[in-house]
């Protein structure tokens, strides 16, 4: 949950390990989920590529590395495919999330 302290900037008391990735049909009120992650698996962008076919980006966990990885979903068809490479990082941040992607967040210790 994010507020805004005394001085206007937003804050929050930590975030969740889990990311949703999904869908929003304002119109048609519905959420449509795509990808689910917990710790092992941190979706960072999405693109459209074509009108009902989505590619999500970022990395999977496994041994301690990181794994560049690619989802797919196609909507029409429900098809929903993951693409790893073999090649390995080491993401040095262990809050990468919150130190790079909501930098302009405080967040409570």
């Amino acid at each position: 949950m994010l507020e805004k302290d005394s001085l206007g900037q937003l804050t929050s008391n930590g975030s969740e390990v889990d990311t949703e990735t999904a869908l929003i049909d304002i119109k048609g009120k519905r959420r449509i989920r795509l990808l689910l992650g917990g710790t092992d698996c941190r979706p960072e962008e999405a693109y459209w590529v074509k009108t009902d076919f989505v590619y999500i980006l970022g990395f999977t966990k496994n041994n301690k590395m990181d794994y560049p990885t690619i989802w797919t979903f196609e909507i029409n068809n429900n098809c929903f495919q993951e693409i790893k490479t073999q090649d390995t990082l080491n993401l040095a941040d262990k809050n990468y999330v919150e130190n790079v992607r909501l930098k302009r967040i405080r967040f409570k210790k």
